[in-house]
């Protein structure tokens, strides 16, 4: 018998995700008073999903993605960035 799958839903609209592409976004704080501490910041370690129609959305407000390609190595197993070209689908 196998478990029922969750589905994913977005943390910006709060509907059920169920385009191809799928986003995640790491949020970091950022303090525009106090001046933060050399080789310190604060993160999430959990990620917030966004579905497509939200990151077009975020994309029309002003936001453009700088797309890399990270290959991680199996021999040494440190990630790399790849120069190529990646398609952009953004209907």
């Amino acid at each position: 018998m196998t478990r029922k799958t969750t589905p994913v839903i977005c943390d910006f609209c709060a509907k059920e995700i169920d385009s191809i592409m799928r986003y995640t976004c790491q949020f970091n704080q950022l303090d525009t008073i106090v001046k933060s501490t050399k080789g310190q910041f604060v993160t999430c370690e959990n990620k917030a999903d966004m579905c497509h129609a939200c990151f077009v959305e975020t994309c029309k407000n002003g936001f453009k993605p700088n797309w890399v390609k990270k290959v991680k190595d199996e021999n040494t197993g440190k990630w790399t960035t790849e120069d190529i070209e990646i398609q952009e689908r953004l209907d």
